[in-house]
């Protein structure tokens, strides 16, 4: 379905440009982050489906999976998951963290960490990044196939920063070039949850 990192946050950053052009006075907040990701399933009735949480329960906030068309309403439809989110908006480096943590017993290619930063000496990136890479690579059960990319609300400078990680090859994030909050469209900060 990706064949690449950069597809999912392009197709994202893209559904919530849309987003915003419709709502042009609300602000952006979990959910609708949520229904970027989903939206990324162009045809629900389709191969691939995509599942928030509560529909039905999932252990993840979002997972994009293939499913047997055939067999959609039945138990068996699902075949694999593709994607899967995390995010987490309470502001401390210990509900990211065990958030991150529920990415790693996925089976699947992509797993997304979302999270919101204000660069302070208590949340910032930079211990962010430091922590989840710890945590990579103390897991023991990594997939040879597995990329992780972490999606950071950065409130102070304003900006979503986009950072890539395929374990068993680098042994740190990659950051791609940041994304100005007003290019997305969003004004002022990123909502609280």
């Amino acid at each position: 379905m990706f064949k690449k990192w950069t597809e999912i946050v392009d197709g994202v950053v893209k559904n919530l440009q849309d987003w915003m052009k419709i709502h042009p006075d609300k602000f952006v907040d979990t959910i609708t982050l949520l229904y970027a990701f989903r939206n990324l399933v162009k045809d629900p009735k389709g191969k691939y489906r995509a599942y928030l949480r509560g529909d039905p329960e999932w252990i993840w906030d979002l997972m994009i999976a293939e499913i047997d068309p055939d067999r959609e309403n039945e138990y068996g439809s699902y075949k694999r998951p593709i994607l899967i989110l995390e995010s987490e908006w309470y502001p401390n480096i210990h509900s990211i963290c065990n958030d991150f943590a529920k990415l790693l017993e996925g089976k699947c290619k992509w797993k997304v960490m979302s999270f919101r930063t204000n660069e302070s000496k208590q949340l910032n990136l930079k211990d962010i990044r430091k922590t989840i890479n710890s945590i990579i690579d103390g897991y023991k059960m990594l997939g040879k196939e597995e990329e992780y990319i972490l999606l950071c609300w950065d409130n102070k400078n304003y900006k979503l920063r986009c950072l890539w990680r395929k374990p068993k090859i680098h042994k740190d994030f990659k950051e791609a070039p940041s994304i100005a909050y007003d290019k997305l469209g969003i004004r002022g900060k990123w909502s609280s949850p």
